[in-house]
C-alpha cells in the first residue's frame, strides 16, 4: 500500500487511506475481519479511546516491545496526538503520512512514544 494518497477517515486503498484506513486494510489482507470507527479525531484521548476496544474486537492480539515485523503499533506524539502504523522490525514502519500526503516506509520520529503494540497472529 506504500504509495496510495493520504485521505482522512480514507478506507479504500484505490481512494486514499489515513492510519486508521491503513491498518484496516492490513488487517484485511491479514484475514481478519476489522471493526473500525467511522468519525474520530485522533488529536486527542476520547479518538483513540474509540479505538482501542475495536483492536481487540477485531481480532488484534496484545504484543510486547520492541515491535516485531507486521504488528500494529500505536504511537503517542506530542499534544495528545496518536498515529498507527504496521512494523517492518528494526524501527521502520508503514505509516499514512498526512504532511507528505501519502502511505510511505519510513522510521518512526524520535520523539514518538509506542503506547501499544498489537499482533495479527
Amino acid at each position: 500500500m506504500v504509495g496510495v494518497p493520504f485521505r482522512m477517515h480514507g478506507r479504500d486503498p484505490g481512494i486514499g487511506l489515513d492510519c486508521v484506513g491503513l491498518i484496516g486494510a492490513a488487517m484485511e489482507r491479514a484475514g481478519l475481519t476489522p471493526t473500525l470507527p467511522r468519525r474520530y479525531d485522533l488529536r486527542n484521548r476520547s479518538g483513540i479511546e474509540a479505538f482501542l476496544p475495536m483492536a481487540e474486537q477485531s481480532g488484534l492480539k496484545s504484543s510486547r516491545f520492541p515491535p516485531a515485523r507486521n504488528d500494529i503499533v500505536l504511537y503517542g506524539l506530542e499534544g495528545f496526538q496518536h498515529h498507527l502504523a504496521v512494523s517492518l522490525g528494526q524501527h521502520r514502519i508503514v505509516h499514512a503520512h498526512a504532511g507528505l500526503r501519502r502511505v510511505l516506509v519510513s522510521t518512526p520520529n524520535n520523539d514518538w512514544r509506542i503506547l501499544k503494540v498489537w499482533s495479527v497472529d
